[in-house]
């Protein structure tokens, strides 16, 4: 299974997108999903199974993100 077609049609997507913002929204975000881990932690609510679901799925979300962005920022001949 050839996923090239796939990473160039995500590369022209974020192509699109080249300002700040992004940035902005991608720190806010990870500071949301830090506060939520450190509050569900506190209160014992991370033991059920349906908010460690949500939370791992967020820091899924921001890994895919963040490989995105570094792979954008490679200068290779692609």
């Amino acid at each position: 299974m050839n996923l090239k077609p796939l990473h160039q049609v995500i590369i022209q997507g974020f192509n699109k997108v080249k300002d700040l913002k992004t940035d902005t929204i991608a720190l806010i975000y990870t500071c949301a999903l830090v506060a939520l881990f450190f509050i569900s932690g506190i209160l014992g609510i991370l033991n059920y199974i349906f908010i460690e679901i949500l939370l791992f799925l967020a820091l899924i979300v921001l890994l895919v993100y963040s490989i995105l962005i570094m792979v954008k920022n490679k200068n290779h001949p692609d």
